[in-house]
């Protein structure tokens, strides 16, 4: 399982940004990667509970789940406030994109 590190993720029908948005996850959502489609893109799959996505996004916009600390999880969950904080920041910010990436 992966977690979404940017504010909304299309997941794509294809892997390519022309193609078709099947849906949007937002930051902190969980997906489960299917496999590697090659060229920075994976297919995953997004359980809603009352329905599933399957599609395409950009590997770089994944995390892997367990590895955000308990920090990043707060700070995901915070939305616009966290990330205006963060920009006031220089040298932590800068290390915490490091990390997710």
């Amino acid at each position: 399982e992966m977690t979404v590190n940017t504010d909304s993720l299309n997941i794509r029908q294809e892997p390519n940004t022309d193609s078709a948005i099947m849906g949007i996850v937002v930051s902190g959502t969980t997906v489960t990667v299917e496999e590697d489609a090659g060229n920075g893109w994976c297919k995953v799959r997004y359980d809603a509970g009352s329905y599933v996505i399957e599609g395409y996004v950009k590997s770089e916009y994944l995390t892997a789940a367990g590895s955000a600390s308990s920090d990043d999880t707060t700070q995901e969950s915070d939305g616009g406030a966290t990330q205006e904080t963060q920009s006031s920041e220089s040298g932590s910010a800068a290390e915490a994109d490091d990390t997710q990436i």
